[in-house]
């Protein structure tokens, strides 16, 4: 009689942890489903050149190889464009990076470079421009 108890708890053991497995198959399959439709390379592209361009701003801000401003430079953000050029059939993104106040080409260059590098977004894909406001 008792090895009639031990089977039975063994076996609910083994249908409970099957069916968790189930779960989290399925839980899975859906999160990579969802994060697959709803974020496209071209968002995670936007993501990257973003974050690389406050990366960039801090980095003139404590004075990066040899970066100096007079003022505090702020990242005001980023906005794009979408275009489609007929000729290549390709699609081109437009990036306006937006910082405050007026600084210099060097600098300008030096953040719109560094994006490009840390990002390491095709140059050609996206058309990366730092505007200086105020």
């Amino acid at each position: 009689m008792n090895g009639f108890f031990k089977k039975r708890k063994g076996q609910a053991s083994l249908e409970f942890s099957l069916l968790l497995l189930l779960m989290i198959t399925l839980s899975t399959i859906t999160i990579y489903g969802f994060l697959k439709n709803n974020l496209d390379e071209d968002s995670r592209d936007l993501s990257k050149i973003d974050i690389a361009a406050k990366t960039s701003v801090m980095l003139v801000n404590s004075g990066y190889n040899g970066t100096y401003t007079k003022y505090t430079v702020d990242y005001l953000g980023m906005k794009y464009n979408k275009e489609y050029n007929n000729i290549t059939n390709n699609t081109v993104y437009y990036v306006r990076i937006y910082i405050s106040p007026t600084i210099s080409n060097d600098i300008s260059n030096f953040i719109k470079d560094y994006t490009y590098k840390k990002s390491g977004v095709n140059m050609s894909k996206y058309n990366i421009t730092v505007y200086s406001t105020g």
